[in-house]
């Protein structure tokens, strides 16, 4: 799942058995969740730009989603992640 202007900057995984993950991001305009079928895993993954749209034939620099720096401008963003014990 692909989330290109989240409502929120953190969530909760909480597993059925198991602890759970609190994460939290700032910087990153876009959040990537994805999960391959009958694993055990799941990838919370925050972006900064994506795959070019269906269709999109435009110059690079005009491709939705990225990140424009002047230079000497500079970009912050990070995450975190804490484990929750389970009940």
């Amino acid at each position: 799942m692909i989330f290109l202007h989240p409502a929120s900057r953190s969530l909760r995984f909480h597993p059925e058995k198991g602890d759970a993950l609190a994460f939290s991001w700032h910087g990153f305009e876009q959040l990537g969740l994805w999960m391959k079928p009958g694993s055990d895993f799941l990838c919370i993954e925050p972006w900064q730009g994506y795959a070019s749209p269906t269709g999109f034939d435009g110059p690079f620099e005009q491709k939705p989603g990225l990140l424009h720096l002047q230079p000497g401008e500079s970009w912050q963003a990070g995450w975190s992640v804490a484990l929750q014990p389970g009940s």
